[in-house]
């Protein structure tokens, strides 16, 4: 099978392009790098506590033949994996399971570990 090509134009002059041409300033006498020293700073952003409260705490939605809803869970890390655990006390809507969502924010703040408070969580 032949593809049928478009004629092609004629072309009486081809305009010559020129590269272009800049010129580069020679670098300066004394290109040593001066050592700086890091300005070491402590950075506390308010509500801190507050924010790792709130990103150890989840909502999830259950697969399979769960029960529909959303539920809250403590993700926490063990080793180099991430762990999540249920939270109990029924779904989001619950105030049950708000209560103890707001107990775990409380724990959280207070500086004790996601993995301590996944072990009193289990029991």
């Amino acid at each position: 099978m032949r593809l049928a090509l478009a004629p092609t134009e004629k072309i009486d002059s081809v305009t010559p392009v020129e590269p272009a041409v800049t010129e580069s300033t020679p670098p300066p006498a004394d290109d040593s790098v001066t050592p700086v020293e890091p300005a070491v700073t402590e950075s506390n952003p308010p509500g801190e506590g507050e924010y790792l409260a709130l990103n150890a705490v989840s909502i999830y939605r259950p697969r399979g033949t769960a029960r529909s809803g959303e539920y809250y869970r403590l993700s926490y890390k063990e080793g180099s994996r991430v762990r999540h655990i249920h939270i109990r006390g029924g779904n989001t809507d619950s105030p049950i399971a708000q209560a103890k969502v707001a107990e775990v924010r409380s724990q959280l703040a207070a500086g004790i570990p996601p993995a301590e408070i996944a072990a009193t969580l289990r029991r």
